[in-house]
């Protein structure tokens, strides 16, 4: 996987809900992947939170509505990821 199939990915929680989207792909000085600011949904007027996730505990699975495009699964809660801190 590349850097553009992975921006604007979806973030789905391990039930396959989606629960924020891939704002931005982090990249190492080597230019491989290092992890995602992610944009976690939350209800108005609450505004949605940015964090910073690493690799850890994420995988790509396919996008079922569009072939050929991945999204990010991740193994925490929504509410685990909202209690992280703001992406800066």
């Amino acid at each position: 996987m590349n850097v553009a199939q992975l921006e604007d990915a979806d973030l789905l929680d391990k039930t396959g809900r989606e629960i924020g989207e891939v704002e931005r792909v982090l990249t190492g000085a080597d230019g491989k992947v290092r992890g995602f600011i992610v944009e976690i949904d939350q209800r108005d007027p609450t505004p949605d939170k940015h964090v910073e996730l690493s690799l850890k505990g994420l995988k790509a699975v396919p996008d079922r509505g569009d072939a050929g495009e991945f999204n990010i699964q991740t193994d925490q809660t929504k509410d685990a990821l909202l209690a992280l801190p703001a992406a800066k």
